[in-house]
């Protein structure tokens, strides 16, 4: 499968913003988050209220999506993430139903690292995964949406590097640190 671009999310976007096409991000290059939520539909209402109240940030969709009523098992969004003073950053972020590979890696996330107290089955409970584009496993943007979603979808986040597996508490210590150091 070819790797999701901005020009290829545009190319397969329906009138109400939702995505059709068949480029994906590829795991070990993204964020992973599980999600407990059987859609992969983006309330940005809730989403950009998660991030102003318990993050400082902005959160916005830079396509709307209208939603039917029947939800869609995988969709795609690109989301601008913007710190208080308005500097933002553009990721490329993918829900899609969980597959066996996926827990493989949080299995094998949480055997490497020195967190996870379990969440691995967390994650067996979840039917559905988000990938965030990264650009490494120290891209602040990429893990602040990753702990966004990780907030609204109650699931654990894997990084890029596959070296450890953690919740919402851990990403925010993470960001607090990069934006401290």
């Amino acid at each position: 499968m070819p790797t999701l671009t901005e020009a290829l999310f545009r190319a397969a976007l329906t009138q109400g913003g939702l995505y059709v096409g068949d480029a994906t991000l590829e795991p070990s290059a993204s964020f992973m988050v599980f999600s407990q939520t059987p859609h992969a539909m983006i309330d940005a209402d809730v989403w950009e209220r998660k991030t102003a109240t318990f993050f400082a940030m902005r959160f916005g969709l830079v396509v709307p999506k209208t939603y039917g009523d029947e939800l869609p098992t995988s969709d795609a969004a690109l989301v601008v993430i913007a710190n208080r003073e308005g500097q933002g950053d553009l990721r490329m972020i993918y829900g899609r139903p969980a597959e066996p590979r996926d827990l493989v890696r949080a299995q094998e996330a949480e055997r490497q690292g020195a967190v996870g107290g379990g969440l691995v089955e967390l994650g067996k409970r979840c039917p559905g995964v988000w990938l965030v584009e990264a650009n490494g496993t120290d891209d602040s943007s990429a893990l602040a949406i990753a702990a966004i979603i990780a907030m609204v979808h109650l699931g654990p986040i894997v990084p890029p590097s596959g070296a450890e597996l953690y919740g919402v508490r851990t990403a925010r210590m993470k960001l607090s640190a990069a934006s401290s150091g």
